[in-house]
């Protein structure tokens, strides 16, 4: 006997592709929000406004908020229903 399942349902994981999605999204958010601060940063320096060019835990923790919202933004649009509720 075949078994029948329904894919239909809200947050039906039936792979672990909205996880690698939503991780590999993370990661690139990671990069993007880092390579900006990175920038504007280096452009600060060249222009005087700061005396020294370091990479601050700030930095870090402000990626990793890249990084967090990028994955909820890629899990959300991997989740969310094809057709809406009635």
């Amino acid at each position: 006997m075949k078994k029948v399942f329904r894919t239909d349902t809200f947050l039906s994981f039936t792979s672990n592709n909205h996880l690698t999605s939503a991780f590999s999204g993370g990661i690139l958010g990671f990069f993007l929000f880092f390579l900006i601060i990175m920038i504007v940063k280096t452009i600060s320096f060249e222009f005087g406004i700061i005396s020294q060019f370091k990479v601050e835990s700030e930095d870090i923790l402000l990626s990793i908020i890249g990084l967090v919202l990028m994955a909820l933004i890629k899990l959300l649009e991997e989740l969310r229903l094809k057709e809406p509720l009635s």
